[in-house]
């Protein structure tokens, strides 16, 4: 994992163009609320909560802050089936029916699946 930047189009002005870090720091006060976490890598809620993104999304999900919404679900699984016709085609198998098939599709919401 490396740093990055958080993007322009972020709905806080004042994160735009801001670095961040993606490993804790080992510096952290013990009163941190992820001071378990010195050093590691972040997790998702941890990122959303840096944007100012985590309480938006909790709202617009329920209360959960990530998901799989049904686009995110069925692309998934749409590239797992492709994954298994290329091996199976790999491995001498005949090219199935719709293997290359385009599966992109335009999502319908942007607060799914952060």
């Amino acid at each position: 994992m490396r740093d990055t930047v958080i993007p322009m189009d972020n709905p806080d002005p004042e994160k735009r163009g801001k670095i961040q870090k993606m490993i804790f720091p080992e510096d952290l006060p013990h009163t941190h609320p992820y001071y378990d976490f010195r050093g590691k890598p972040k997790g998702m809620k941890a990122v959303l909560e840096e944007h100012g993104l985590l309480h938006g999304l909790q709202k617009a999900n329920g209360g959960k802050h990530q998901g799989e919404c049904k686009f995110c679900k069925s692309s998934r699984e749409t590239q797992e089936r492709l994954v298994r016709e290329a091996q199976a085609m790999a491995a001498g198998g005949e090219e199935l029916e719709g293997a290359l098939e385009d599966v992109l599709q335009v999502p319908t919401s942007n607060t799914c699946c952060m």
